[in-house]
């Protein structure tokens, strides 16, 4: 008369519980042995039927790796869920998650793998995790958390002049572009600083092409070295440029 420990009885859940003395020992030749258990679940999943009407599902493990786990904004990034489960190969679903947001819904296991590319991620630290469905044979689970970071994305500034050299007290306006690497998609916000040497110019924000123009007519003669720092923004980061504008 050994107690089957169920999960909780009083409250009619009567699924066996790991430590459960009726897994795996009853009598596969005993007669009428349905097919399914109480809940429709395959019956004799590890060899042995269950005693009673539950069959036990093994559980299943759930790993979640990336081949990149350090990426720039906008970079596709793979992610690979592998589910194990013995005996017999687990069917079902993967749902990938950033945090508490869906990433990836339902996608299906093939060959115990599920795969996802995205180049959405936004830069800093992302907790990603995997969550197997589970199915008929196998309970679900839940990989660890991986920790993706995505680092902003390189931009290179370009800067000309409209008149080098220039006569004095003439305008002289100078143009800088911020551009991104070649993966990156969108165009960089924020503001470009125009100074010469240590002295600033001018604070101008970057326009809907990624341009900033500044004009002076101040330069005294002489060579004056003229920086464009461009600010960066939430997924773009710093730079700046420099060269020689002489005044006669």
């Amino acid at each position: 008369n050994l107690d089957p420990i169920f999960k909780d009885a009083p409250n009619g859940d009567v699924h066996l519980t790991s430590a459960s003395p009726c897994i795996n020992v009853g009598n596969n030749a005993a007669p009428a042995i349905p097919a399914i258990d109480f809940e429709g679940n395959t019956r004799i999943l590890q060899g042995t039927v269950d005693l009673g009407a539950d069959e036990t599902q093994p559980n299943s493990l759930t790993r979640l790796t990336s081949p990149l786990r350090t990426s720039n904004y906008n970079q596709s990034v793979r992610f690979t869920a592998t589910v194990i489960g013995r005996p017999g190969t687990p069917t079902g679903t993967v749902t990938f998650i950033d945090g508490t947001a869906v990433i990836a819904l339902n996608v299906p296991l093939a060959s115990n793998k599920a795969t996802v590319t995205i180049n959405t991620l936004t830069p800093g630290s992302h907790a990603i995790t995997a969550v197997y469905s589970g199915d008929a044979n196998f309970n679900g689970s839940t990989s660890p958390i991986l920790t993706q970071t995505v680092r902003k994305a390189a931009t290179t500034t370009g800067m000309t002049s409209s008149l080098n050299p220039s006569q004095y007290g003439a305008s002289v306006t100078f143009t800088a572009t911020v551009n991104t690497t070649a993966h990156a998609l969108g165009i960089p916000t924020g503001t470009v600083t125009f100074k010469d040497r240590r002295t600033i110019l001018g604070v101008v924000a970057l326009d809907g092409s990624g341009q900033a123009t500044y004009t002076t007519a101040t330069l005294f003669r002489g060579t004056h070295i003229i920086y464009a720092v461009y600010s960066g923004d939430i997924n773009f980061s710093t730079c700046s440029v420099w060269f020689s504008q002489r005044v006669r």
